[in-house]
């Protein structure tokens, strides 16, 4: 006797709460069924071929043979929908169990009357067939993510038992040759047998044709990547972590985190690349503006500002940052940024906003002193300025 079981998916996920939703919804089904008398309600909603077929299509992936049918395809609900509504979203894990289920019925069907008419009236009912869609798109999606499996092997006086690790890809072509092979004997003694073989092959071929035409490789790929980016960064191979965000900068070029850690991966490796990592900070944080991401643009000026000293970056971006610092009330990082700008640019319109927003920054400081001279500078320099109207109550007081 030789037993398999996959136990464990090396993935984790947020609460799967249309994987749960299914698992309640098949298991009221399999009660209410059973109450009402389970052959009736296998022979009314089982699926077969003919005219009424399509009102079986829907309710055969919600039937179940026995309790040991429903835990069994329950458990496998559990195990790979949970991990596919994390990445899909539960809408689009709903639908692959709807319409993989509907695909698969009718795979069963087809070959059915194609090869074992005799067969076609059998009621196939059980959540297999959509469970199959789903591992299909879960070998395309997750293809380097392993699965851990459990076997237990009894032979004569010979126990054997264990876990080894299996890529999804191979575990479902596995279980797809599986499918194949007792499939054709099937078709060949004649018999539709007690496993709906047909409806497993048709439900993976459409899950997996689903994973390949949505992208799902590309996503799979970049998550792989960043994987790979994490591992070296967390290991100290910074230059190789550096590479891989990189790639992964070109990949997704509007988002600032990839650019953000491979600066500070360039920062951190052994030969640093401080001009490299300054313009890198740079980017990330013009792209967290852009965004209105302003928190973390002021985070990553941190960081930046910790490890290299010195960022270049243009004064709109600088007025931006300290005025995210000054709502924080991250005094004085918002007072070294305005007095920048200040200084760089005095007389422009730049200049002008930063001494404004300076006398600000020291009123909340509690610097009555230091925000009475700023303002006072402001007025003497800025006599007509359209920034006035703002100033805050206590500032006006303070006539300069």
């Amino acid at each position: 006797m030789f037993f398999i079981l996959p136990y464990r998916i090396d993935r984790a996920f947020k609460m799967p709460w249309a994987t749960i939703g299914l698992i309640v919804l098949n298991t009221v089904v399999f009660s209410f069924s059973v109450t009402i008398g389970l052959e009736w309600t296998i022979a009314a909603f089982g699926f077969r071929m003919g005219p009424w077929a399509p009102l079986t299509w829907l309710s055969a992936s919600f039937l179940h043979a026995d309790l040991l049918h429903l835990l069994g395809n329950m458990y496998f609900l559990w195990l790979f929908g949970s991990i596919v509504e994390d990445a899909l979203g539960p809408w689009r894990l709903l639908a692959v169990y709807i319409v993989g289920g509907l695909v698969a019925a009718i795979s069963h069907g087809v070959v059915m009357l194609a090869f074992v008419p005799g067969a076609a009236d059998i009621p196939m009912i059980g959540a297999s067939g959509a469970l199959a869609a789903i591992m299909g798109l879960f070998a395309v999606r997750f293809y380097r993510t392993k699965i851990r499996v459990g076997y237990f092997v009894w032979f004569v006086a010979m126990i054997r038992y264990g876990t080894f690790a299996i890529s999804s890809v191979a575990g479902v072509v596995l279980w797809f040759a599986r499918d194949v092979v007792s499939g054709l004997i099937g078709i060949g003694l004649g018999a539709a047998g007690g496993v709906a073989n047909w409806a497993h092959l048709g439900g993976v071929v459409f899950g997996a044709a689903i994973g390949l035409l949505s992208g799902q490789i590309r996503s799979a790929s970049t998550e792989y990547l960043a994987d790979d980016a994490h591992m070296y960064a967390a290991t100290g191979t910074h230059e190789v972590a550096a590479a891989k965000y990189a790639e992964l900068a070109e990949q997704d070029p509007q988002n600032p985190e990839w650019r953000r850690r491979k600066a500070r991966e360039l920062a951190n490796a052994t030969t640093a690349a401080p001009d490299s990592a300054s313009a890198e900070y740079g980017h990330a944080i013009r792209l967290y503006v852009q965004g209105r991401r302003m928190p973390e643009a002021l985070d990553t000026f941190i960081e930046a500002d910790g490890r290299l000293g010195t960022l270049a970056l243009d004064h709109p971006l600088l007025l931006a940052v300290a005025a995210e610092a000054e709502r924080r009330s991250d005094w004085p990082t918002a007072e070294r940024l305005y007095l920048h700008v200040a200084d760089e640019r005095g007389g422009t319109p730049a200049a002008e906003k930063a001494i404004f927003r300076l006398a600000h920054v020291y009123l909340g400081m509690g610097d009555r002193e230091r925000a009475q001279s700023t303002w006072a500078q402001f007025g003497d320099l800025h006599p007509s300025s359209e920034w006035m109207a703002f100033a805050d109550p206590a500032l006006r007081a303070l006539q300069p």
